[in-house]
């Protein structure tokens, strides 16, 4: 198994999964074949659902709050950073609750978080809700899921 694929496409294997283990060869030509060495199952499937943009950079990042020489808090969370159509957004998910992700942005860029007013990006919203049930952004009283 290659990078924990097969939970996430349990449906390309279908009965295979019954079977026994399960393999998961990606081929260069964009498909992945599935197997069980008990039954001598194969099949094949074309992902057809690419990113429409990936990430600029994804940082795991870990902030500590003492109090004294008292650890109070610490934060463990993934800071994923998009450039798109001129605007910049962030998206961070504390590892606690990897389901939620917060975005902001549209900002002037990384260096300038100065908000400009555009849209959101649909792009880095198609990304996110691939990857995460709750999508939230700031408004005026607080986060509110998308």
């Amino acid at each position: 198994m290659i990078g924990g694929l097969a939970p996430y496409h349990y449906w390309l294997a279908g009965n295979a999964v019954k079977a026994g283990p399960i393999g998961i060869g990606l081929g260069h030509d964009g498909f992945s074949a599935a197997w069980s060495p008990f039954r001598g199952y194969e099949m094949q499937a074309r992902i057809i659902d690419p990113d429409p943009i990936q990430p600029t950079a994804i940082e795991h990042k870990c902030d500590d709050i003492h109090n004294g020489d008292m650890l109070e808090q610490q934060y463990n969370y993934l800071v994923y950073h998009f450039d798109s159509d001129g605007a910049y957004f962030l998206a961070k998910t504390y590892l606690d609750d990897v389901r939620t992700v917060s975005l902001h942005g549209p900002f002037a860029s990384r260096t300038e978080l100065r908000p400009t007013g555009a849209p959101l990006c649909e792009r880095v919203l198609t990304y996110l809700r691939r990857r995460f049930r709750t999508i939230q952004i700031l408004q005026k009283d607080g986060f509110v899921s998308i």
